[in-house]
């Protein structure tokens, strides 16, 4: 009995040890990050009179495949609404904006899939537990490097709502010098052997935007207007990650709102339920509401939602 004891004592400590180690790895090979120079804010904000500007921007989907997310991750099953979601298989878009400003050249809003998701319901994902990643799926040429080329773009800088697998995937294949820009504190998701995701590995630093000081606008709270010409506005919308963002674009069409997975679905939305697997779930709901609030009292605003257009 005392033998068996001692050897369950030493194999915890073996898997404590392990973990530990793990851990540490993951650690030590996240991307390096840097604050992100915010340009000269304004000192009142009227997105009355910000709409009323020309629009510099052109906005265009590129839907690099779809994915089928796990219901108890998507929508929180404990509020009460959650029941009125479509059972069975509910597939959605992978969203990725091309935004081409009319003298500043081309962003996007994250990368999307790379090509291994039209031959792989993973991607490039390994380890023990890809599996719990939400299946993909994608048609050949929709992959983001052949969908920029259709386009004849080429972004310099890409913003990237959270740090998320569907979000960073198509890096790798990108040119080395694009600045990429994300909100502070966010998770890198690469452990050894068990969850394999090296999409940031060897980046130049992260530029990180810290809302600490961001003037709070009505129905927005905290918010950067990245570009100093009121075209491409990023808004604090944490609690599905520690830095999540949503933001909203002046383009030439109008203002659009996305959410990014503050809101994945139309039907999070019109319902009032937050993701059901979240960071903080009282920030989460608080983002749902404030994004909400938003377009109640600016319906002009069209919305893309982080997984539905």
């Amino acid at each position: 009995m005392e033998r068996n004891k001692m050897n369950q004592n030493r194999n915890g400590l073996f898997l404590a040890a392990s973990a530990f180690f793990l851990v540490v790895i993951a650690a030590c090979s996240a991307p390096k990050t840097l604050s992100y120079s915010n340009p000269a804010q304004r000192e009142e904000i009227s997105w009355e009179l910000v709409f009323q500007q020309a629009g510099k921007v052109e906005l265009t989907h590129l839907i690099t495949g779809e994915v089928l997310p796990n219901r108890k991750d998507l929508i929180n099953l404990s509020n009460s609404e959650s029941s009125k979601y479509p059972t069975g298989d509910v597939w959605l878009k992978n969203v990725t904006l091309l935004l081409r400003h009319e003298s500043k050249g081309d962003f996007l809003i994250n990368t999307g899939y790379d090509a291994s998701y039209s031959t792989n319901a993973h991607g490039k994902i390994g380890g023990l537990m890809a599996n719990r990643t939400w299946k993909a799926r994608q048609n050949p040429g929709n992959d983001l490097v052949s969908l920029l080329k259709e386009h004849q773009a080429k972004p310099h800088t890409i913003f990237l709502e959270n740090w998320n697998p569907d979000h960073t995937a198509s890096i790798p294949n990108l040119p080395k010098d694009i600045t990429y820009i994300s909100g502070a504190g966010e998770r890198y998701l690469n452990v050894p052997l068990l969850f394999h995701a090296p999409f940031l590995k060897g980046l130049s630093p992260i530029r990180q935007i810290d809302f600490s000081t961001a003037k709070k606008v009505d129905k927005l709270g905290p918010v950067i207007d990245i570009l100093g010409d009121q075209s491409i506005w990023a808004i604090s919308a944490p609690g599905f990650t520690k830095g999540q963002l949503a933001f909203l674009i002046v383009s030439k069409h109008g203002p659009v709102l996305y959410t990014g997975e503050a809101i994945t679905t139309k039907f999070q939305f019109q319902h009032g339920v937050e993701a059901g697997r979240v960071a903080d779930r009282e920030q989460a709901i608080q983002s749902l509401q404030m994004l909400r609030n938003f377009v109640k009292k600016y319906p002009q605003v069209k919305v893309i939602y982080g997984k539905e257009i």
